[in-house]
């Protein structure tokens, strides 16, 4: 997983937004390394980060990543408010629901990116979920 490609026609295929393409384009349209390379580079914010990474690693990563952002939400001054507890519960359950099986990876995605920007999250809770990412390619 860690020798996994990131470059723009990988980028491209995902079909980002005109604003995430050209700033893409503009620093890193060169750029063809890992997905380890790709979490360390400049001038792309965490959120763009983020959005690549759970559309291009496999269903496994993706899901402890919304596990991981699920449970520290419940740690977030508004977790009980929002909620986030039901929906950590309702992540686990779908995830290893047998009919479910085929749908997890989508759903994984879903919920990593809606945990992830459900709220407005500070620079340093960005840096955090971009480090949790790097954790879990490097130890899977």
């Amino acid at each position: 997983m860690e020798s996994l490609r990131i470059n723009k026609t990988i980028i491209e295929a995902l079909k980002p937004c005109e604003d995430r393409w050209r700033n893409y384009l503009r620093y890193h349209a060169d750029f063809d390394g890992t997905i380890l390379e790709f979490l360390h580079l400049d001038r792309i914010t965490e959120e763009d980060k983020v959005w690549v990474s759970v559309r291009v690693l496999p269903r496994e990563p993706v899901e402890i990543f919304a596990i991981d952002l699920a449970l520290r939400m419940t740690m977030h001054p508004c977790g009980v408010e929002w909620n986030i507890h039901y929906k950590v519960d309702d992540f686990l359950a779908s995830a290893y629901a047998k009919d479910s099986a085929g749908s997890t990876h989508i759903w994984a995605i879903q919920a990593a990116v809606s945990f992830a920007y459900g709220y407005s999250p500070g620079n340093a809770e960005k840096k955090a979920q971009v480090a949790s990412l790097i954790w879990i390619i490097k130890n899977l």
